[in-house]
């Protein structure tokens, strides 16, 4: 079983030189490959649902993804959630925000 790293450890690593990236890469080899194939795949499902509704997006919220088949928010800004198609935040936690 390999170890697992904490937050802390890992900025440590980071304090000390090592990058986020070179240690995922020499603990998990392959994690740069499968990350962005899995990233083409999502990519090449929104152009199949975009075939239809071109104004599908992703969107992220509560920490999942999801499909939405326009804008989140109209020009108003009033939010448009019934524009969501299909949506997935069970084990799947991805942080909203920008860095």
């Amino acid at each position: 079983m390999s170890h697992k790293f904490s937050e802390a450890e890992v900025l440590e690593y980071n304090e000390e030189g090592v990058s986020s990236r070179t240690l995922l890469l020499y603990e998990r080899p392959g994690a740069d490959k499968k990350f962005h194939k899995i990233c083409k795949d999502l990519e090449n499902y929104l152009k199949w649902v975009q075939e239809v509704f071109p104004d599908a997006c992703f969107y992220t919220a509560s920490g999942g993804l999801h499909v939405l088949l326009g804008k989140s928010h109209s020009e108003g800004g009033r939010s448009q959630q019934t524009l969501a198609a299909i949506g997935r935040a069970t084990n799947l936690v991805i942080g909203d925000g920008d860095f």
